[in-house]
């Protein structure tokens, strides 16, 4: 766990907490610690998502946090959101309901620079797992109940879109980042020298450039994700192809230092999710 110093929470700001992380990586834990434990309102959802609303308004945002927490009339103090932003933190084309948030649709909106305008004193907790199990847990949970998708407002649990072996994803995916145009692309993203610019943009071009690099054609790509027998089924239904961008998400750094370069890195702590199952107390230790 790794905090400058114990935060001290401003209350009156919304959220008051913002759990940020990946899927599958012990957020929903934290969320609900700390609402127990540090007073804090957990809101309607658990994952409201309002800091993905910026393309709309910064009102929008605020109104969707009023509605997630039930203050209409703008008392929404000591609350706590626990969307997954890190790896998303250019967001996701939620106008578009056919997309599943996985689908790396992105559209240049920025959670932390949203979050670090409409309440720069709010705590940041970063929850990482090890990439490795959390990949292997995100696999298992996607392929036997399906991930979450947008419909409207609403989310709704999709039918399992990936290859029965994880092994099958990963090589794959090892293969694209040992290609030239991806190599240049991680140059960017591990260099301590680039702005953070260039890193969001590379970020964005990693993720969009695997399924392409895997075959142009859907047909070719549902093959190789889900079989032909998948595929036949799913262009029957117009939604296939999908592909994970298991290891590209898994790259905490980028992800950290995008979100420490847009809010006050005096209000972030970094939880490392292992040493948290194993002594939650000290993460609400941080919140005196």
């Amino acid at each position: 766990l790794v905090a400058a110093a114990p935060i001290a929470l401003d209350r009156a700001s919304t959220p008051t907490v913002a759990v940020i992380g990946i899927d599958r990586g012990g957020t929903s834990d934290a969320w609900a610690q700390l609402a127990a434990r540090v007073g804090l309102r957990g809101g309607a959802k658990k994952e409201p998502g309002c800091l993905y609303r910026h393309r709309l308004g910064l009102d929008k945002v605020r109104q969707c946090y009023r509605q997630n927490y039930g203050c209409q009339n703008g008392d929404c103090d000591a609350s706590i959101d626990a969307t997954p932003y890190l790896w998303n933190f250019l967001g996701r084309n939620a106008t578009n309901a056919t997309v599943p948030p996985y689908a790396f649709i992105y559209n240049r909106r920025d959670p932390a620079a949203t979050l670090a305008r409409i309440a720069p004193r709010a705590a940041v907790v970063m929850v990482l797992r090890d990439p490795v199990k959390r990949i292997v847990s995100l696999h298992n949970r996607w392929t036997t109940k399906g991930a979450k998708a947008h419909s409207g407002d609403s989310m709704v649990r999709t039918t399992p879109r990936l290859a029965p072996d994880l092994g099958a994803h990963v090589k794959t995916e090892l293969a694209y980042m040992a290609s030239p145009a991806s190599k240049r692309l991680l140059t960017v993203l591990l260099s301590t020298d680039a702005d953070d610019d260039a890193r969001v943009a590379a970020y964005a071009a990693l993720h969009a450039g695997l399924g392409k690099w895997v075959a142009w054609s859907a047909s070719a790509r549902c093959d190789v994700v889900a079989g032909l027998a998948a595929r036949e089924k799913y262009q029957a239904r117009g939604d296939c192809p999908v592909f994970i961008s298991f290891l590209a998400s898994s790259l905490y750094a980028v992800q950290v230092r995008h979100w420490v370069s847009r809010v006050d890195p005096a209000n972030v702590a970094v939880v490392q999710s292992e040493a948290y199952f194993a002594d939650r107390a000290a993460l609400l230790e941080l919140f005196p």
